[in-house]
């Protein structure tokens, strides 16, 4: 499943590679955003938060990420040029059945809050072998 949306001037798109997912199996969230502002943006920060269906595993991206429970922050990016594409990968692991929900935020310099720049749903089912 594919979700793009336009915040400010950035353009989006996050999708998950295995959808639907086992319990104990991963699955890996991408994001691609665009800067299409005509200015560059500031230290910018994407957060990825998951909900208790998933178990955040690891994140790669343009800076480094760190795991804080149910979220996965990379380090800022101290310019964001225009026309710039960043892309980040971040892997989870289904650890209970349900609808796991991923949202990824984005907050910078120039804006007063986090904004909501994604959203992406994966289903979590049960096997024999993962009971």
């Amino acid at each position: 499943a594919i979700k793009i949306s336009s915040v400010s001037d950035e353009s989006v798109s996050l999708y998950d590679t295995h959808d639907p997912c086992a319990v104990g199996e991963d699955t890996e969230y991408l994001l691609e955003v665009t800067n299409n502002n005509l200015n560059e943006i500031t230290n910018a920060v994407v957060i990825y938060e998951i909900t208790d269906e998933m178990r955040p595993i690891s994140g790669a991206g343009p800076t480094i990420s760190a795991i804080k429970r149910n979220q996965v922050i990379f380090e800022p990016i101290s310019v964001f040029f225009p026309g710039v594409k960043l892309i980040y990968k971040v892997k989870f692991r289904a650890i209970q059945k349900g609808n796991s929900q991923c949202a990824v935020f984005i907050k910078y310099d120039q804006c007063a809050k986090a904004l909501i720049i994604g959203q992406e749903g994966t289903s979590v089912y049960e096997t024999s072998d993962s009971k």
